[in-house]
Order: structure tokens, then sequence, then C-alpha cells
């Protein structure tokens, strides 16, 4: 990509409005100190330092919406909620960002999906984890807050330029993303040219008419090539044949992360390649595909090419992965230093 194209995707950015419907959840992380054993039952003691010391981020769904609004659309999070201090804290981080609340809805039966994790230390020790509490649904969304969502897209599609479906709960059956809702989001990609990203931890292959973004293995298990003896990440000619399946399938290209050997576009039956630049010293992935996803949805809500989105996609995760400890988001500003770095001589 030329350098000059690139900056004015980037900038254009900013006129775009983009939708994330899916499954939001907070991050909390405390520290404190181990203060022994309790005397109710054989558990240690920790004392977190205070407020000051917990840090909130937005994770799952809510990292995509994080990553799209840094990225600089305007963004508007669809989903609903626990009626809880979570549900309050995470809204707040939402807005703090920037984004359009308006569709967050709230469910007195619903709790909002919660990951905590304890840091502690003991007698000058170096801090560790010491625990991990996880706040899940184990029911399905109302009728009622079904209905909201429903409406909401309804409203959302004539006020936006792009769709991300982030379909992250792990529990079956306690999705944001109903039957319903996504038989609403499969004709919507059906009868507009509006694009939908669509992300699925396990049912991908559910999601006709949208743009599928997943990484080699959910793309292989979603289409039934996944095979147990291939150890771990599946060879190169079954992830090509996966992508394309899974576009054949959806009626839509699809982008497949493959991680060091960059992203591969599945349309029309044939494979675009986008090799990436090695990225050297420590990384951390945890959320690199959450970028990706918005910065194709982006790009495209831009008017780029299908290569140019993973482009920049791709240049988006690069910048992420390198910020440890965190699930880091991009900005158009760190997009072109990239470029500047590592791709204007290639």
């Amino acid at each position: 990509m030329e350098r000059e194209r690139l900056r004015q995707l980037v900038t254009d950015f900013s006129k775009t409005k983009i939708a994330v419907i899916g499954d939001l959840c907070l991050d909390r992380y405390g520290t404190g100190t181990m203060e022994g054993i309790a005397r109710e039952a054989p558990v240690p003691i920790v004392r977190l330092r205070g407020s000051g010391t917990d840090v909130y981020s937005p994770g799952g769904g809510a990292n995509v919406c994080a990553n799209v609004a840094d990225l600089g659309p305007k963004t508007y999070p669809i989903t609903v909620l626990g009626d809880d201090l979570h549900g309050f804290e995470l809204t707040r981080q939402l807005e703090r960002r920037g984004m359009d609340t308006r569709f967050i809805f709230k469910d007195e039966a619903r709790v909002t999906p919660t990951f905590e994790k304890f840091f502690a230390s003991a007698h000058g020790s170096p801090v560790q984890q010491v625990s991990l509490v996880n706040i899940e649904n184990s029911n399905r969304i109302g009728a009622e807050s079904e209905e909201r969502i429903l409406d909401a897209l309804d409203r959302a599609r004539d006020i936006v330029d792009a769709v991300i479906v982030a379909d992250y709960a792990d529990n079956p059956g306690t999705w944001v993303v109903t039957e319903r809702i996504l038989e609403r989001l499969t004709s919507l990609g059906k009868e507009t040219d509006l694009p939908i990203i669509s992300d699925s931890r396990t049912r991908i292959e559910l999601f006709r008419n949208t743009t599928a973004v997943p990484n080699e293995y959910e793309a292989t298990v979603a289409t039934g090539l996944y095979e147990e003896n291939m150890g771990g990440l599946p060879p190169d000619p079954v992830v090509d044949k996966a992508g394309n399946l899974l576009s054949e399938r959806l009626g839509k290209p699809s982008f497949v992360t493959r991680g060091p050997k960059g992203i591969s576009i599945h349309h029309d039956g044939g494979i675009d390649r986008l090799e990436t630049v090695e990225i050297e010293g420590e990384i951390d992935t945890c959320g690199a595909g959450d970028t990706v996803d918005a910065g194709v949805a982006a790009a495209l809500a831009s008017g780029s090419t299908l290569m140019e989105a993973a482009a920049i996609g791709d240049m988006a995760a690069k910048i992420t992965i390198k910020k440890i400890g965190t699930t880091g988001t991009a900005t158009p500003e760190e997009i072109m230093a990239f470029f500047e770095k590592h791709m204007a001589k290639r």
C-alpha cells in the first residue's frame, strides 16, 4: 500500500460510525498483600491495596469496541448487561472512550460477564497471581431484552457504516446474539451493502452473509477439517481449504488470521495472501484478534479494498501485541508510524 493511500484511509476513520453487537465483558485486575489464612476456611487472605490499585478494562466484545473507538470511528455498542455494579463500571469505561451507549440495555435477570484476576505478595516476595474469579451467565437473555436488541439493530443500520459481531460467550445458549438476532444479522448482510464483520468462538459457520474473521484453528474447526492428530495448528493446505469453504458457505469474503504467516483473504473461490513483517522481542497476543476485527471494519467502512483492510488490520495487531500485559489498542498515528518503520522501504 502506498503511504498516501494509507494516510487517506486512516484519516477517514474518524468520519465513520461502527456498531459492535455481542458479548461485552469487564476485566478487573486487583493487587494486594497476602495476610495469612482465614479462620473461617483454609483459604488465603488477600488485602487489596485500595481502589487506586484496581484496574478495570473492557474485555471480550468490549475490547473490540475499545479498539474501534481508538482507531477513530464513532462507536455504538449493542448489548445487554446485568443491572449491577460491573455493568455500571463497564458502561462508564466505554463512555470515557467517547462511545455512544444508547444501545446498552440492562436486565435484572443477567449478570455483567466479569473476569477478575487478583495478584498479591507476601513478606516481600514478588507479586504473583493468586486467584481468578469468573462471573458469567448461565441463562439466555430474556424475551424483552431480545426485542430491545433487535430494535437497536434496526435503528443502528440507518446510522452506521459497518457492524462487527463479537460472539464471545463461552457457555452455549447464553450469548447476546440469539438465533433470532443472528437471523436478523444474516438478513441485513443479504439485503444491504453494509460490511458486517463476524467473529465467533464456537459457531462462526452460522453467520451467513457476513465477512468472517477467524484464526486458522477456528476456521478449520468450523468447516469440520480439523483433526486431533494435527497437534495444534493445522497445515497450510487444510487452512486454505477451510478458508475457501467458509467463504463459500457464508456467501461473503473471509479473512483468516495466521499469526506470523499474515492473513489470507478468501473470496470467489480464490485466495489473496497478505504477508506480514516479523516482530522481534517479547509479544503478547491476547486481544490481537479483536484488533484485526476493528481494523478490517474501519478500513472497509472507509472504502478500502479487501487487501487494504487486511493490511490495516494486520498492522494494528502488530502494534498491540507489543503492548505487554494488556489487551492494547492501536491509533491511526501508531499505524502510520508502524508503516514508516517497517513497511515504507519494502
